[in-house]
């Protein structure tokens, strides 16, 4: 994974493009991540970062920007990865 912070509207954005994201939203509100080079359905979890416990999951469809609302106010930390693939996160 590598920062690509131009891929979130925090600008606060790890990624392997087309298979994995990992988006850090420093306070409440909405998030837009690029998916328009990301082809299929990915699926996404909500987590606090201060328990690490996922609050809300959920499929999108990559190929175009999509708006995430967290479930939870404060920090939070938004994960999406292929859904053919959920041990991308492990691979290098």
């Amino acid at each position: 994974m590598l920062p690509l912070p131009e891929l979130s509207s925090t600008h606060h954005c790890l990624a392997k493009p087309g298979e994995a994201y990992i988006v850090y939203a420093p306070s409440s509100g909405g998030v837009k991540v690029d998916l328009q080079g990301a082809k299929g359905d990915f699926k996404f979890k909500w987590i606090v970062p201060i328990n690490g416990n996922t609050v809300l999951t959920g499929m999108v469809q990559g190929g175009g920007w999509q708006t995430f609302e967290p479930p939870f106010t404060g920090d939070a930390v938004l994960l999406l990865y292929k859904s053919s693939d959920s041990n991308v996160l492990k691979s290098s």
